[in-house]
């Protein structure tokens, strides 16, 4: 039998605002009689356990009946049963959390479901069979880490004006959320906590590159789990298909599915705003619809193995990375097409050989990551200026020179070539980047010259020049006013002359 402290509870009328994890405190294992619920038919809030708590419930005989009708909020960690009784009508419930169930399936397939608006069954690895929610009016679906799952039946998400003053509290944090992505203001408020995230890859840690620490473009909103809007399928290993998908729906993240395609419904969510198919190796391509995610604005396909093509994208995106994929090359077009794009991470495409001319119309852009890019060759040449441009990353591609026309990166203040076996030169002209802070070239092996500092470069802090083929430095280094103490560490490698090293000693 129930505990008669805790059904003196479940009866109680000031219970329908409360829990019973804060009013009784339990370190055993609780077993239930089958016909614990029938006694409380008036039930609408039933939270039997906490997320941390050391409190089991079991039916040892199994449930007899169901749950009662008029249940609103239900919510019950490591809930023990496959389902939630045959005869279950969830035509009152808004708030579904069984987070870590034994659940294998939820109801029958024909319910009334307009009222169900919260659905969190994270970790579920049983389930298999998932209700058609096409009349529900979803303001969040979690189903991460549910490991059974192979398809997913069509959703429907709350219309937009349902709620307005929520959209507004939405779109504030999330606006201010990416806008210190953007300006770099979060990576050390965050850095604690990306260093605890299992999967390593989302750090992008370069022990000796200009960026320390580069985040997944999208693991801050998923860090936050408060999100409203949001369909959360990360971990469904054996997710492979979609259904139809339509409403409010402004973050998906499918991380480490089997997807093998989108379903072209997703072209009619006008209000998409993230789109996470990182680590999706089995998807190859979109459907066209994707074009007309006019509110689109972050795209995370790293680690898509499958993708070979640079792929159509809405013109208004901000945030796009394609790191690890399979793409071989990048058509004019595309660039011309992005006028918003401010973060490109293409990192580890090791099929990629070249990029276009056309890269100077990306006039946002703000960072570009091609590091590890093994087979490309030639950067392209800047044929007008790119008045955004701070980073740049070409770390271990085979890049043997860099353009003259590199000056146009007008406000590039971190360059890292280290690792380029192959760059034999660096153009003067670099000397015209008066924004340029720090410059990598450690361990480029072929370089043997050191350009002439035609102009000074005032603000250049960082200069790595580490098992280079650099064997003497020329005198205008002088003109490198804040790299001076660096360089003392350099004079018997480098073979300083004789002036500067007095001057470097003074300094």
């Amino acid at each position: 039998m129930l505990p008669h402290v805790v059904l003196d509870t479940l009866r109680s009328e000031e219970f329908f605002d409360g829990d019973i994890g804060d009013r009784v405190q339990f370190t055993e294992v609780i077993s239930l009689d089958p016909s614990t619920f029938k006694k409380v038919p008036c039930l609408r809030l039933l939270k039997l356990l906490k997320k941390n708590s050391q409190i089991e419930f079991e039916f040892p005989r199994g449930l007899d009946g169901t749950f009662p009708d008029k249940l609103r909020f239900l919510e019950w960690y490591y809930y023990p049963l496959e389902s939630l009784g045959s005869n279950f009508t969830p035509h009152n419930l808004v708030h579904l959390s069984m987070v870590r169930s034994q659940l294998k399936k939820l109801w029958n397939e024909t319910q009334d479901v307009n009222n169900l608006k919260y659905v969190n069954l994270s970790h579920s690895k049983n389930l298999t069979c998932f209700p058609n929610l096409s009349k529900a009016n979803l303001q969040m679906l979690r189903l991460h880490g549910c490991t059974s799952l192979v398809d997913l039946p069509p959703l429907r998400f709350h219309n937009i004006l349902d709620n307005a003053e929520k959209e507004f509290e939405v779109m504030h944090k999330y606006n201010c959320l990416m806008l210190q992505f953007i300006n770099h203001k979060v990576y050390d408020e965050h850095k604690s906590i990306h260093q605890n995230v299992q999967n390593v890859r989302h750090l992008k840690i370069e022990s000796d590159v200009f960026m320390n620490i580069i985040p997944s473009l999208l693991d801050y909103v998923w860090t936050d789990g408060a999100y409203s809007c949001l369909l959360d399928l990360k971990g469904c290993s054996n997710l492979r298909s979609l259904s139809v998908m339509f409403g409010n729906i402004k973050f998906i993240c499918l991380r480490s599915t089997a997807i093998k395609e989108l379903h072209s419904s997703i072209g009619n969510l006008k209000n998409l705003l993230v789109l996470d198919l990182c680590n999706c190796k089995c998807i190859k391509n979109f459907p066209t619809s994707i074009r007309n995610l006019e509110s689109l604005e972050y795209l995370d396909m790293f680690g898509c193995k499958s993708i070979e093509k640079f792929p159509e994208l809405p013109k208004n995106i901000k945030g796009l990375d394609l790191s690890r994929t399979s793409i071989q090359q990048v058509d004019s077009s595309s660039f011309e097409c992005l006028p918003c794009l401010h973060i490109l991470y293409m990192n580890s495409c090791i099929e990629l050989e070249s990029l276009p001319t056309s890269i100077c119309k990306l006039k946002s852009l703000v960072r570009l990551d091609l590091g590890k890019c093994s087979r490309l060759k030639s950067f392209p040449k800047i044929l007008e200026p790119m008045e955004k441009l701070e980073k740049l990353n070409l770390k271990e591609t085979r890049i043997e020179e860099m353009p003259s026309t590199i000056e146009n990166l007008v406000v590039l203040d971190h360059l890292s070539l280290c690792n380029c076996k192959n760059l034999k030169c660096i153009p003067i002209t670099i000397c015209k980047l008066k924004s340029l802070t720090e410059l990598h070239i450690r361990r480029c092996s072929q370089l043997k010259n050191f350009l002439e500092i035609l102009e000074p470069m005032e603000n250049l802090e960082e200069l790595h020049l580490d098992e280079t083929g650099i064997e003497v430095l020329p005198p205008s280094i002088e003109r490198l006013v804040l790299v001076k103490p660096l360089l003392v560490n350099y004079v018997e490698k480098f073979k300083i002359p004789s002036a500067e090293v007095l001057a470097l000693s003074q300094v």
